[in-house]
C-alpha cells in the first residue's frame, strides 16, 4: 500500500513540474500579500507585458529601429543641416573678410587690394571697367607702410614701400569726366616701375583698346597684336632693332570707356601682349641710351593718367581728351579756327602740269567738292 502510493505521489510530482525547455505564459509574479492574514497564502498574477523566458536578446540595430519614431529622424537632420550651413557661411564670411580687409576704396571707384596691388576701376552702376596689376616690379616679401609726413602730398594718398618705390593716388572730377592720376616714384636706381592692365576682359565682357601709334607688331585692336619691351621711341619699324614707328602717341583708349595718358616726361617703356597674356604694360626705366638719366640721383617716375567718362561713351571720352590735351592754352576764338580747319580741310589743286591749272579747272574742281557735300573754306593752288 505504501509502495502505491509512493508511486501515485512521484508521479504526480511529475505532472506538476513541466519541463525545462517549456515555455510559461504567462510569466508568474508572486506577491505576498499581508502576514499570514488571509491565511498567508500567495497569490499569482498573470504579467500581461511579459515575454517568453526562453525569448533570444534583440540586437542593437532592431531595439533602434523598433524604438526610434519617425519624426526623431527629421529632428537629426534638420540639426545636422543646419550645421553644415553654420559652418559654410563662417567659413565664406572668413575669406569674404579676408578680401575685403586687404583692399581698400580710393576715391568712391577704384579699389586696390594692398597685397596683390590688384587695382580695379568702376563706373558709377558698380560694373567694372579696367583691371590691372600695380607693382608688378616689387617682390612677394616686400611690405607697404604709409608714408612719412614729409614724403606725403597734398590731395593724394600715398604708399611707400621701403627702399623700392612709393605710390601717389590722386583724383579729379569734371563733369561726367573722372581722372585718377597714379604717380610711382622708384627709390632705387636698379627700381623700374612697372604696371600692367588687361586688355581682353572688364567685368566678364570682352573689351577692346587702341592707341600707342605705328609699331611692326602692332594690330587693330590693340591685343590682336604683339609688341615686346620697347622704348617708346619714334623711330624706323622696319629695322629688326626697333618696333616703334614715327607716329606715336603715349595715349591707349579701351572700348569700355577707359582711357590711359602717359605723361611725356616718363622715360617710357611699352610691352602689349608679349606672351600672349592679353596685358599692356608700362615701365619708367632710364638706359642710359633711349632715356638718359638727368642726374645721377634722378630716380624714374611712371605718371599716367586714368579717365573714364560716366556715360561709357568712347568717343565721348576720346574728344574730350583730344580737345584737353590738343587745345590747353588756347582761345576760344583760337580753338574756333582749328575745329574749322579740321571740318572744313583747305583743298588743294595739284595738277600734273602747270599749264592744265587755268581758271576753268578750278571752278569746276570747286563744283565737283561741294557737289559731293563737302564744305569749303578755302583753296589753294600751286602757281
Amino acid at each position: 500500500m505504501s509502495d502505491r502510493r509512493t508511486e501515485e505521489l512521484e508521479a504526480g510530482t511529475r505532472s506538476a513540474c513541466p519541463a525545462p525547455h517549456a515555455t510559461l505564459r504567462p510569466i508568474l509574479r508572486a506577491s505576498v500579500q499581508g502576514n499570514g492574514v488571509n491565511g498567508g497564502g500567495v497569490h499569482v498574477h498573470p504579467d500581461r507585458w511579459g515575454e517568453p523566458l526562453n525569448a533570444k536578446p534583440m540586437s542593437l540595430p532592431a531595439m533602434l529601429k523598433r524604438h526610434r519614431k519617425p519624426k526623431e529622424y527629421k529632428l537629426r537632420g534638420f540639426v545636422a543641416m543646419l550645421f553644415l550651413c553654420i559652418v559654410f557661411l563662417v567659413g565664406f564670411a572668413h575669406v569674404y573678410y579676408n578680401q575685403q580687409v586687404l583692399q581698400k576704396a580710393y576715391f568712391d571707384r577704384i579699389r586696390l587690394n594692398h597685397l596683390e596691388r590688384v587695382v580695379r576701376v568702376y563706373n558709377a552702376e558698380g560694373a567694372e571697367l579696367l583691371r590691372g596689376e600695380l607693382g608688378r616690379f616689387l617682390r612677394a616679401t616686400d611690405k607697404v607702410y604709409q608714408c612719412l609726413h614729409e614724403d606725403e602730398r597734398k590731395g593724394a594718398y600715398c604708399m611707400e614701400w621701403m627702399g623700392r618705390a612709393r605710390l601717389y593716388l590722386r583724383y579729379e572730377e569734371e563733369g561726367n569726366f573722372r581722372c585718377y592720376h597714379i604717380n610711382w616714384k622708384a627709390l632705387a636706381h636698379d627700381v623700374f616701375p612697372t604696371d600692367c592692365f588687361d586688355l581682353t576682359s572688364a567685368g566678364g565682357s570682352v573689351s577692346h583698346w587702341y592707341g600707342g601709334g605705328h609699331a611692326a607688331g602692332m594690330r587693330w585692336p590693340l591685343e590682336a597684336g604683339r609688341v615686346s619691351w620697347e622704348p617708346f621711341l619714334t623711330g624706323d619699324s622696319g629695322r629688326r632693332d626697333h618696333q616703334w614707328g614715327n607716329v606715336l602717341k603715349r595715349f591707349f583708349i579701351s572700348s569700355k570707356g577707359v582711357a590711359i595718358t602717359v605723361n611725356p616726361r616718363t622715360p617710357l617703356h611699352v610691352a602689349a601682349n608679349q606672351y600672349n597674356d592679353g596685358e599692356l604694360c608700362l615701365q619708367a626705366k632710364y638706359d642710359d641710351f633711349a632715356f638718359v638719366r638727368p642726374t645721377p640721383s634722378s630716380a624714374a617716375w611712371l605718371n599716367y593718367t586714368l579717365c573714364t567718362v560716366s556715360t561709357g561713351n568712347m568717343r565721348e571720352l576720346h574728344q574730350h581728351l583730344s580737345e584737353k590735351s590738343l587745345w590747353d592754352g588756347l582761345t576760344e576764338a583760337d580753338v574756333e579756327i582749328v575745329n574749322t580747319l579740321l571740318t572744313q580741310p583747305v583743298w588743294q589743286i595739284a595738277p600734273a602740269e602747270a599749264d592744265l591749272l587755268t581758271e576753268q579747272a578750278i571752278l569746276n574742281y570747286t563744283e565737283d567738292v561741294l557737289s559731293l557735300g563737302f564744305l569749303q573754306h578755302g583753296e589753294e593752288a600751286n602757281w
